[in-house]
């Protein structure tokens, strides 16, 4: 493997790497012919989305039961529009209907549609010899259904057990158990964060209303935003300078009234 011509791997190191990790495109597609089911109990959510046309620059969550009952609808601005979507907590694949009615009220203009299953509970760290990352291990929030960032920081620890194995400075089997304790260091997250999903899941919207508001006020979210925001911190790369394509480093900000913290 090569970018911008330098060697990202050796052959030896990919012979090495093959015991190590596995292709999830294979899984997916299996999944997608029905070779592969959905693991027993109500551990996976269901979401729909679809982007239109920028309509406001702010990020929205909607716990309604008129809107959708046990799940959620969002909004959130990209670079060149609006993603919009619904999420069902028990994994209700039937949210068309409702997902049309929604954009009608919003008066937003659809394109194309997708959607998929995403867990909502942690998973094994490890399966035999293979370490597991992102939705293959559970990384997805409960609740707000936030995948990506878990899963680039799991996976860059993760890659940090890897290529110390491969460097010969630690054993496989040490490295498996150094990231089960890793990830379990934040299990205790995770279930609170699956409590509030059912709590969002059962409660009257009404409730929730009020409990949002109450949860906003100045003398509580200092308590419980700062832990949520900074979860999973990711650090930058060094960057080659004869690499003009290459990603900037991120810069640790948090939006929080707009402003960054």
């Amino acid at each position: 493997r090569q970018i911008n011509d330098a060697p990202l791997l050796s052959a030896d190191d990919e012979k090495r790497l093959a015991g190590i990790v596995r292709d999830g495109q294979r899984a997916g597609e299996r999944f997608a012919r029905g070779e592969v089911t959905l693991p027993a109990g109500r551990t996976f959510s269901f979401g729909i989305e679809t982007k239109a046309p920028a309509l406001d620059r702010g990020l929205f969550f909607w716990l309604d039961s008129r809107v959708i009952p046990r799940g959620m609808a969002w909004f959130f601005p990209v670079a060149d529009g609006s993603l919009i979507g619904l999420g069902s907590y028990t994994g209700d694949t039937k949210l068309s209907p409702r997902l049309h009615r929604f954009l009608e009220e919003l008066r937003a203009r659809p394109a194309r549609y997708h959607g998929t299953y995403f867990p909502s509970a942690l998973r094994p760290a490890t399966v035999g010899r293979i370490f597991a990352v992102g939705d293959a291990a559970g990384h997805c929030l409960p609740l707000t259904a936030e995948g990506i960032r878990p899963a680039l920081f799991f996976g860059q620890e993760c890659g940090k057990i890897v290529q110390r194995i491969l460097d010969g400075r630690l054993s496989h089997e040490d490295g498996l158990v150094s990231y089960q304790r890793l990830v379990e260091r934040y299990r205790w997250a995770y279930r609170w964060l699956r409590r509030a999903q059912w709590l969002a899941a059962h409660a009257p919207s009404r409730w929730l209303g009020v409990m949002a508001a109450a949860a906003n006020r100045p003398g509580l979210k200092p308590r419980w935003w700062p832990r949520y925001a900074l979860f999973g911190p990711l650090e930058a790369f060094p960057q080659r300078e004869d690499a003009p394509n290459a990603l900037r480093p991120m810069e640790e900000e948090s939006a929080v009234g707009g402003r960054p913290v």
